[in-house]
């Protein structure tokens, strides 16, 4: 059987460095002949790329056995790290007896979920859908909000981000990702997320639904005033409107309770929760909504519909992490982010000059600077000095991106704030013009295999 295992699953769990480089090799190789090799060259050419050979715990592995500490978790999904042995037993057993599921039948781990689910939901969410994406259950969720209220028009934010499809780019307020797409999903319009008055301007009577992160990684993770997400719910009631909070990332623990939502005792009528419902073993999202939705999907059979959409073998990871967060990780990631939080009040007393504040909840932070440059070069030298990574946003590189697993000990976060402060160090003894001179060559290097792809018509200029 081992013939017909990927090649990567026949080698090691660690390997010879002169092995390593192979593997770098032929798997940028190929990546670069049929996947992206404009980012591909970019990375070689800064040597900023590595290979992911395995992770456990907190951290992600190379093949030559370099630790990273993750702490970016692919935008959350790593609450609980990488390969959890609980999460790991309950995948492989039910692999055993298969990993999806025909759908002519009834599945016992969709229903347990779905129980699971909606005892740790706001109590007003009654029925669940499950897909495999963020996107997918944002696609669901505009789908049912139209379908329900009978109107068309969406709202989402500036900055927002729900996905990566056509429809959900039109309700993210993300240039970088809209730009050249258009023309977007008709009835669609952005406000500016925090401003209530912004959003009673937008807001009329054939609005079906307002489509919100709690918290908005894409703006920095800045957090919007207390009373802003009742004074929507508020107008959202007036106007006929629904409430859909996008809690893909914030969901399940991330910024300190079960659901960001209960910052602010505010109850959706739809709210979209995956990334950490995963496990970080198998993708799942789902969707969980009112009565009042459910009676109008009702009509519609099979109205949302996937393949895969709560097979047995994501059920499985999502059952298993639900019990995981409720047993020990729902109370450690909130005590995590009440000292990440210390920490970084200490690190604003001691960096006046070059940290302006930090924002976010819970384990979703971000680090803001002063200089664009240095957030840039503090993402970079976390990694390359300390094996830690965080992320630097290009869209807005003064902010940095912070969100350790929730499995993390107290000695990790020390860890973490002990290498922040080492870097930032590090950062003020060079000073603001030496950054720029390194970030200078760092942009020559990527405009020279810019040239290189332009000359050899493989990017339009």
């Amino acid at each position: 059987m081992k013939n017909f295992l990927p090649e990567s699953l026949r080698e090691g769990l660690q390997v010879t460095p002169e092995r390593a480089r192979e593997i770098h090799k032929s798997t940028t190789d190929a990546l670069d002949a049929h996947m992206n090799p404009f980012m591909v060259r970019i990375m070689n050419e800064l040597d900023t790329g590595f290979v992911e050979w395995r992770g456990e715990g907190i951290y992600v592995m190379t093949p030559e056995g370099e630790k990273l500490f993750d702490c970016v978790g692919a935008g959350g999904v790593f609450g609980l790290g990488f390969a959890h042995p609980a999460l790991v037993e309950a995948v492989c057993e039910q692999a055993k007896r298969g990993g999806l599921a025909t759908r002519a039948g009834f599945t016992p781990n969709q229903a347990e979920l779905a129980t699971k689910l909606l005892q740790l939901a706001p109590k007003n969410l009654e029925y669940v859908y499950f897909g495999n994406s963020g996107t997918e259950a944002l696609e669901a969720a505009m789908k049912l909000a139209r379908l329900s209220t009978g109107r068309k028009k969406l709202i989402g934010t500036h900055y927002g981000y729900h996905g990566m499809s056509t429809g959900t780019i039109s309700l993210s307020g993300l240039s970088a990702w809209r730009d050249g797409i258009g023309p977007y999903l008709e009835g669609t319009s952005l406000v500016h997320h925090g401003d209530i008055k912004d959003l009673a301007l937008e807001i009329d009577d054939d609005t079906a639904a307002v489509v919100l992160e709690p918290v908005q990684w894409a703006s920095g993770c800045k957090v919007a005033g207390p009373d802003y997400f009742r004074q929507v719910s508020e107008l959202c009631k007036e106007k006929g409107a629904l409430l859909i909070l996008d809690e893909v990332q914030t969901g399940l623990g991330r910024t300190g309770y079960t659901f960001a939502a209960e910052h602010w005792g505010v109850e959706p009528d739809i709210l979209c929760v995956g990334k950490i419902l995963s496990g970080g073993m198998v993708p799942i999202s789902a969707v969980l909504y009112t009565n009042f939705v459910q009676k109008a999907e009702f009509s519609k059979s099979l109205f949302n519909n996937s393949s895969y959409g709560g097979n047995p073998l994501a059920c499985a990871a999502g059952i298993t992490t639900l019990n995981l967060l409720e047993e020990t990780y729902f109370q450690r990631a909130r005590e995590l982010g009440e000292q990440l939080a210390r920490g970084f009040d200490a690190l604003l007393e001691e960096y006046p000059e070059q940290l302006v504040g930090y924002h976010g909840l819970g384990l979703m932070r971000c680090l803001e600077f002063r200089a664009p440059v240095e957030g840039l070069m503090f993402g970079a030298r976390m990694k390359t000095d300390h094996s830690i990574i965080v992320a630097s946003m290009g869209h807005i590189p003064q902010f940095v991106r912070i969100s350790p697993p929730f499995i993390c000990t107290d000695e990790d976060l020390v860890t973490l704030l002990t290498a922040c402060r080492a870097t930032l160090d590090t950062l003020r003894e060079k000073g603001v013009p030496a950054l720029m001179k390194e970030l200078e060559a760092m942009l020559a290097s990527v405009n020279k295999v810019t040239m290189k792809a332009v000359a050899a018509g493989e990017v339009t200029s």
